[in-house]
């Protein structure tokens, strides 16, 4: 794992001009995200985006995303194509043939903002309920009292059906507006904390597994110093924001998929047309072009397991 975390480092290092433009991307359009030629343009451009939203001048990223990683880093590729991985994930699936979807490293910086509520299949091109992403920290997760930004989970929250068939996730649905959306109250639904669990603390070589379909989130990345304000340590709550000598968290967070599922044709046109949330293209618009939505299909860059 300190290899593949080193070798990962590295290539994060060489592609940061890269994940600022999927963030501007994902909050704009391709055009606009094509034309940043340096970090701070792209800061400029979010900046400007979260004034016109909330009148915050301040951003707060969640976490910088590195796609595909496994194409260029032969240690990531052994990992992500290897027996132990896929078998896992067929087995888990219970699938006779998975189809390596992604991986993404996931670069957490200190003061990084909390990870909101998400569900990854809702980012994907796919229509399937057989998705499957084993996490992978590469470096030790404490408990979150102690600063570990890990994953938390809503358990049983990916066999909702009700909740994206009848609820809007875009605040959009103009039959509802007299009435608080679903989605701003799922610890209600839920039914609190209790419904919200996480598996810290994680050692080096620990992962944990998710469906496609499940909520998650983590924490913000917030350095805080022990020296203000009396005792930190009185302060903190499991599941705060707030976390005590936290560095930099790196993640790698590999993606299967049942290989019979179809891809959706809404994917292939505009992102106003889309179902889903725009969150991947960085990760699929370099093959979702050369196949057929609604067919069984075989692609390089999403193998067959």
């Amino acid at each position: 794992v300190s290899l593949l975390r080193n070798d990962l480092i590295i290539y994060e290092k060489s592609k940061t001009l890269d994940a600022y433009r999927q963030k501007v991307e994902v909050a704009t359009d391709a055009e606009t995200s094509f034309n940043c030629n340096n970090v701070k343009e792209c800061l400029e451009i979010l900046k400007r985006i979260s004034n016109d939203a909330n009148g915050d001048h301040n951003i707060e990223l969640p976490f910088l995303q590195y796609f595909n990683t496994w194409k260029m880093i032969p240690r990531v590729r052994s990992l992500v194509i290897s027996p132990c991985m896929t078998n896992l994930a067929r087995t888990l699936l219970d699938v006779e043939n998975v189809r390596l979807y992604q991986d993404s490293l996931f670069y957490k910086r200190s003061n990084d903002g909390p990870t909101p509520w998400h569900s990854d299949a809702r980012m994907a091109p796919f229509d399937t309920s057989n998705m499957i992403t084993i996490w992978i920290p590469l470096q030790h997760i404490p408990k979150p009292s102690q600063g570990g930004t890990g994953l938390y989970f809503v358990d049983k929250s990916h066999s909702d059906f009700a909740l994206p068939y009848w609820n809007s996730p875009n605040h959009d649905d103009v039959n509802n507006e007299q009435y608080p959306n679903e989605y701003d109250k799922l610890d209600i639904r839920y039914g609190g904390q209790k419904a919200i669990k996480h598996h810290m603390p994680l050692s080096i070589g620990d992962c944990t597994v998710h469906a496609g379909w499940t909520l998650h989130c983590a924490d913000a990345n917030i350095v805080v110093d022990d020296h203000e304000d009396g005792n930190a340590d009185d302060r903190i709550n499991e599941g705060s924001s707030i976390h005590l000598f936290e560095k930099d968290r790196y993640a790698l967070a590999v993606t299967y998929v049942d290989a019979r599922a179809e891809i959706r044709q809404d994917v292939l046109g505009t992102k106003a047309n889309s179902l889903g949330h725009n969150e991947d293209r960085w990760s699929y618009k370099d093959w979702i072009a050369d196949v057929n939505p609604r067919e069984y299909f075989e692609h390089k860059f999403v193998p067959i397991f």
